[in-house]
């Protein structure tokens, strides 16, 4: 047993084990604290929709968007290897259509199977090809990429025949190939070539587990290491946010789905909430590795591209989040469980658009309705004064319109006859014939409502970011800091 525990594969497997159980402590508590920021700062909340919801101004209301609208029906047919071919000039070999018309028939039908036109579009999505590339670029650029491969490769494996050499370097790089050395038949083998090479390549991030799960869709389909390789090089670029030490990545994609989801389903939001659930750690592997765990192999290919096109959204990904949480709506509100049964992909994706549209047009609503005054539906009703000071008091209070206190002012006209008006919140003065007396419990929480509404309600910074399609990419400076890459352990800057 001595023996075992000794073991460096066992020490790093409890290694790895003990810092995913403080990570998740720690994120446990951050994000309770981030979601007490957020009320702070009058982020839309999940009440705030609801209230939204419950009015009746209609130009105002999130519209329930019918998923059936976009049907099984409606997606086209995929994308043949002949069709792709037609896309592009036969001369020049340069793309003859826009990118957009391409990237939505991918987004709609996806590429078909079995006739090999993968190989060449995911080189494009991927970005390994530029769009406006001739038949001569490409044929360069990956000759290019070949010899650069082999150096890469020829450069960890000269130094791996010395055990990887002396120091601080050396050790790390033994401690590298033990995490990557699992092959036990050729692609295997291959597999953790092409990550090892990756390591010679991007030393700053280091090997994380999980990359090998996004390497293996890709190879799978070029069935070439090199072509592979920068493949998964290229897809690492929007995916190494996941893979750093602090966690920061996966921390902001979780809390930009926190406020997804208040926004759009706010009554499922506050369920999550009631049961300390709104951590959602449950989609923590999802949104890792992109849903490669959860999906048969055939509908990650198909979801994998769809994603790479940014077609709606660079994170659409967090879309296709909420539309399994759409589609599990009814258990999780009833139980609570049941998130690990298989899982029917393309409605899903379907799903996944039709919330998107809603999540667009919502926004549209909300920046409309802060540039209105708010809705007459909501105006008190004020009851007869019984002075002439307390008249003109009420007077002043009907023509605000709104139950919200403006700065400096007071709003009497809500007070009933029977009880004390609550002290003036905004000058801090008694009433010469109440002031002896305190406000009634409701009464100071109304008043502390009623501040809190004057303050601006905004849509989060993550969520505008949902409606961008440009791909975000990590700083190098903020990789080698937060990476597990040589660099951390030799300190260089």
């Amino acid at each position: 047993m001595r023996r075992l525990l000794k073991n460096p594969e066992v020490q790093t497997i409890q290694e790895e084990f003990d810092s995913a159980r403080i990570y998740l402590a720690r994120w446990a508590m951050g994000i309770a604290e981030q979601g007490e920021r957020d009320r702070n700062n009058r982020i839309w909340t999940a009440r705030d929709v609801l209230e939204m919801e419950e009015t009746d101004v209609g130009e105002f209301e999130l519209l329930d968007t019918e998923i059936a609208g976009l049907s099984l029906k409606e997606q086209r047919k995929t994308v043949t290897l002949k069709e792709w071919k037609s896309f592009f000039d036969p001369r020049t070999g340069r793309l003859s259509v826009t990118v957009e018309e391409v990237k939505e028939r991918i987004f709609h039908g996806g590429l078909d199977a079995d006739d090999g036109v993968r190989k060449e579009a995911w080189l494009f999505l991927l970005g390994v090809y530029e769009w406006d590339s001739t038949s001569d670029d490409r044929i360069a650029e990956l000759a290019s990429l070949r010899d650069e491969y082999v150096k890469l490769k020829g450069a960890w494996w000269d130094r791996l025949i010395d055990l990887g050499g002396e120091g601080e370097e050396g050790e790390w790089w033994r401690e590298q190939k033990g995490r990557i050395d699992v092959g036990t038949n050729v692609h295997l083998e291959q597999m953790k070539d092409m990550l090892l090479t990756y390591n010679e390549y991007n030393r700053d991030l280091g090997y994380v587990q999980g990359m090998s799960d996004l390497l293996a869709p890709i190879y799978a389909v070029m069935q070439d290491d090199a072509v592979a390789f920068w493949g998964f090089q290229h897809f690492m670029e929007r995916m190494e946010r996941n893979f750093l030490r602090d966690q920061s990545g996966m921390r902001n994609q979780l809390l930009t789905l926190d406020h997804l989801v208040q926004l759009m389903d706010p009554k499922l939001y506050l369920h999550l909430q009631s049961a300390d659930s709104t951590n959602f750690f449950f989609f923590f592997r999802m949104l890792l590795v992109w849903y490669k765990r959860e999906f048969e192999w055939f509908d990650i290919l198909r979801l994998w591209e769809t994603l790479w096109t940014d077609y709606l959204s660079s994170n659409f990904h967090l879309f296709f989040a909420l539309a399994i949480l759409e589609k599990h709506r009814g258990v999780i509100m009833e139980h609570l469980k049941h998130f690990d049964e298989v899982l029917k992909y393309e409605s899903t994706l379907i799903r996944a658009e039709a919330l998107f549209r809603r999540f667009q047009r919502t926004v549209e609503a909300i920046d409309k309705k802060s540039n209105f005054p708010a809705p007459k539906l909501r105006q008190r009703k004020v009851e007869a004064p019984k002075s002439p000071t307390k008249s003109a008091e009420g007077a002043t209070a009907s023509t605000s319109g709104t139950d919200t206190v403006t700065s400096g002012s007071t709003n009497n006209g809500a007070s009933s006859s029977t009880s004390p008006p609550p002290e003036d919140a905004g000058k801090g003065k008694q009433s010469p014939d109440k002031g002896k007396g305190k406000a009634s419990p409701g009464a100071e929480a109304s008043a502390g409502r009623e501040l809190e509404e004057q303050k601006p309600k905004v849509i989060s910074p993550e969520l505008r970011a949902l409606l961008s399609k440009k791909v975000e990419v990590l700083p190098r400076k903020v990789v080698r800091k937060e990476g597990e890459g040589l660099a951390k352990v030799v300190g260089k800057k």
